[in-house]
């Protein structure tokens, strides 16, 4: 039976840094860092459309959001945790790995080159230098509680973690004659360190496997739903003119009437509804068996009445009401015939323009979804330690947790932050 002092499940942004945590903060310790994947860091590869959007300078709270805890008990976890490491430090951290980061007008941060591949050739050549021991195509199932001593010493006996593994074995390993494709092993560790990821994306990797392990240690969590994933609106008949069209605007989200979030940027009409960084960044908020719509404003530089009195003094160089040529004067043309197909007058002309009405019937899967909103409730975790607080020796970081970000870079850096300190092994107890 294969013994480490410390096992990373998860081999995502949040584990690959945990796992170098640990051999910065405890270089002595023997270090496993599994993934049920075949590469390492997959939705790093995918981040920033493959620029890897690896971080942003704007690290404050509000730009982070939780499902069940409360808007102060989040902003103090995130902001304890971001005091411990923050956007400067994860910028040396990279510049000590050789990677330069390039920050835009958005403070967000890519490396130089603008290579995601670049990004896990550093932290990979990072890991093996370390000596971090790496195991690929490996499915924890199984975690339980023993007493035993498996280095065999004089020491007391203590407690350990005895994982069961299920091992996908290579095509030129595999015995026609036997059913599986799997070779079963245990490991056993003193600590254990849970960077398994979400259900989110799953073509890049994301499972339910993490939430497994979190119910086999009793371990709550709240209601999932996929965040920054495309909407879906009502009557997708009518859409099919507005497919493909770009727009930078506003949108407000209303949930049975009452308004619950604005947001403001790009957007792209789908299908079968309104995707673009603005609009998934209103997916988290849309649960079932509730009513939603939203508005959209076209042209959010000028008020109303600033736009009243453009139209009106362009309506007087038009001899009948074209609907359509007074709304080209802002948006794609496409829009615009849509607008004017929905227009009887000047008013619902320029309501149109400012707050074009759709109603929200739900949101792509989570396979679509870059990231999913909750997780572990935070009560449950001791920070800025993250070690579990019912048993000290289970650390869990990343995506497990009910923390997610805007876009933008916030995501990752909650990785690294939580996945760094997380390996360091702390423990309120």
């Amino acid at each position: 039976m294969n013994y480490y002092d410390i096992v990373v499940v998860g081999a995502g942004a949040s584990g690959v840094m945990a796992a170098i945590s640990v051999k910065l903060h405890h270089p002595e310790k023997k270090v496993l860092l599994l993934d049920r994947q075949d590469k390492i860091l997959s939705k790093v590869r995918a981040s920033g459309n493959g620029r890897c959007n690896l971080s942003n300078k704007n690290l404050f709270p509000s730009n982070f959001y939780s499902i069940q805890s409360s808007e102060k008990q989040k902003n103090k976890f995130v902001q304890t945790s971001i005091n411990q490491f923050n956007f400067q430090d994860t910028k040396d951290f990279f510049s000590d790995l050789g990677l330069f980061l390039r920050i835009d007008e958005e403070g967000r941060a890519y490396p130089y080159a603008e290579q995601a591949e670049l990004v896990i050739d550093f932290l990979s050549a990072y890991l093996d230098q370390l000596k971090v021991k790496v195991l690929l195509n490996s499915d924890l199932d199984e975690i339980k509680m023993i007493e035993e001593n498996p280095i065999k010493t004089d020491q007391d006996k203590r407690t350990n973690f005895k994982l069961h593994l299920q091992k996908r074995l290579p095509k030129s390993q595999k015995n026609k004659n036997l059913k599986s494709k799997f070779d079963q092993t245990n490991i056993v560790c003193e600590k254990l360190i849970l960077a398994c990821g979400s259900s989110a994306a799953k073509k890049l990797g994301g499972s339910h496997a993490g939430y497994e392990l979190l119910h086999q240690l009793n371990v709550k969590i709240t209601d999932l739903r996929p965040a920054l994933v495309p909407l879906i609106l009502a009557k997708e008949e009518k859409l099919k003119t507005l497919k493909g069209q770009r727009f930078k605007g506003q949108a407000i989200l209303y949930k049975n009437q009452k308004l619950i979030f604005k947001t403001a940027g790009e957007f792209l009409f789908t299908e079968k509804g309104l995707s673009g960084i603005a609009a998934m960044e209103i997916a988290r908020y849309i649960e079932k068996n509730s009513k939603y719509h939203i508005t959209i404003d076209f042209i959010p530089d000028l008020n109303e009445q600033e736009l009243k009195e453009f139209i009106l003094r362009q309506s007087e160089k038009i001899k009948e009401k074209d609907f359509s040529s007074l709304a080209k004067g802002f948006v794609r043309k496409n829009i615009a015939e849509y607008i004017a197909e929905n227009t009887n007058s000047y008013q619902e002309l320029i309501e149109n323009l400012k707050a074009l009405k759709f109603e929200v019937i739900g949101t792509l899967s989570a396979e679509k979804a870059q990231i999913m909103a909750g997780g572990v409730i935070l009560e449950q975790i001791d920070f800025p330690s993250f070690s579990l607080k019912k048993n000290p020796n289970i650390y869990i970081c990343g995506e497990l947790l009910d923390i997610d970000g805007k876009t933008g870079g916030f995501n990752l850096q909650w990785a690294w932050t939580s996945g760094y300190l997380a390996g360091q092994l702390k423990s309120a107890y």
